[in-house]
């Protein structure tokens, strides 16, 4: 069985496995690359640059739960500090 993936943007948007030539099969606008003989491990969202497939970059890993906590408690101080002003009738600034 032969693996072809189909480009777009220069990523694998879609992989069809198939026992013959695919060139016939789908529009001519539809881009799509033998990745036969290339790494198995291939899949949607790895990169084609036009010879070779890459993996995509590592995704960004989210904040640490205590970044996230400092951010909350500035949020709520900030959300009291405008609430103050609004009640105070005030239009002094507010500091950060």
């Amino acid at each position: 069985m032969r693996k072809f993936t189909r480009i777009q943007d220069g990523r694998v948007a879609e992989i069809f496995l198939h026992n013959s030539d695919i060139s016939s099969m789908f529009h001519p606008a539809l881009v799509w690359v033998d990745a036969s003989s290339a790494n198995s491990d291939i899949a949607e969202g790895w990169i084609y640059d036009g010879k070779e497939f890459l993996p995509p970059p590592p995704r960004q890993s989210e904040p640490p739960p205590m970044m996230i906590d400092n951010i909350h408690k500035q949020l709520i101080a900030l959300i009291a500090q405008v609430e103050a002003i609004k009640q105070s009738g005030n239009s002094a600034r507010i500091t950060a």
